[in-house]
């Protein structure tokens, strides 16, 4: 899945990847972070405790990524450049 977006990654991987238990609740997740993303916004916090999980129907779970203490919104030159992402503070 080198280079690809998670999402697509996700959505275009072999049938035993999709099959996983925790793969819908993975697929959920890179959807919000794409969408986050999209709006040019970086979390730089998200870890299992910063997500709510419904999970009434586990075939479609309901996830909400949450705590935005330590988000970042940048444009789109930004998001290009240093200054986005994990790797930007130890340039």
């Amino acid at each position: 899945m080198h280079g690809k977006c998670v999402v697509l990654g996700l959505s275009q991987s072999p049938t035993v990847i999709l099959s996983r238990p925790w793969a819908p609740i993975a697929l959920c997740i890179a959807r919000g972070m794409d969408y986050l993303h999209g709006q040019y916004v970086v979390h730089l916090d998200l870890k299992c405790d910063k997500l709510l999980c419904g999970l009434r129907d586990p075939q479609r779970p309901v996830i909400k990524i949450w705590d935005m203490g330590l988000s970042k919104v940048g444009g789109e030159r930004k998001r290009r450049g240093v200054g986005w992402g994990q790797n930007a503070s130890k340039k």
